[in-house]
């Protein structure tokens, strides 16, 4: 197998464990229960601006993981593991955005490593199978950093004004500006 086959197998395999684990356990009575009742209260009522929690408003966590996981309530049907898919896709995501970076910056056997260790780690893999609106609010913060953090890094291609043989690459016989 190739290194790129075997990567592309190991992340198809890293998707199944990943999802494929969602429904093994049911919600946790206190937290996971509610932040599964309030988009499940979403879809029944047609009410998607005000969450609620038994019939009461209830406006204590922001809405976007409510409105997305009623959203795969409505697809694919109420269950356990589809309240804890939105969760799952934001710290997949992560991991991608890891391997991607990763590989951009240091070469694909470091961002690969990279994505291993993330996908391995406890830190990640267990907020990502829990249905809790906290977590959602800082996933996307945590993807964006990772994604605007190496922007300085990223190397400058060599350029040559027209008519020119130099660029603006240093080197030893160049003069520096």
């Amino acid at each position: 197998m190739t290194g790129a086959r075997a990567r592309a197998f190991l992340l198809v395999l890293l998707a199944a464990l990943w999802f494929g684990t969602l429904g093994l356990r049911p919600l946790y009575k206190a937290d996971e229960a509610r932040y599964a009742e309030i988009p499940r209260e979403m879809v029944a009522s047609g009410d998607w601006i005000t969450p609620r929690l038994n019939g009461f408003k209830y406006f204590e966590k922001p809405p976007l993981q409510y409105w997305a996981t009623g959203f795969f309530f409505e697809m694919l049907g109420m269950a356990d593991s589809t309240s804890r898919l939105w969760a799952a896709l934001l710290g997949f995501g992560g991991i991608l955005l890891v391997l991607g970076v990763g590989n951009r910056l240091f070469g694909p056997p470091a961002g690969t490593f990279a994505a291993a260790v993330l996908a391995g780690s406890p830190v990640m893999s267990r907020p990502s199978t829990l249905t809790r609106p906290r977590d959602g609010r800082t996933r996307p913060i945590t993807a964006l950093s990772v994604v605007l953090f190496p922007t300085p890094f990223r190397p400058r291609r060599p350029t040559t004004s027209p008519g020119s043989t130099r660029s603006d690459t240093p080197c030893s016989t160049c003069d520096l500006p």
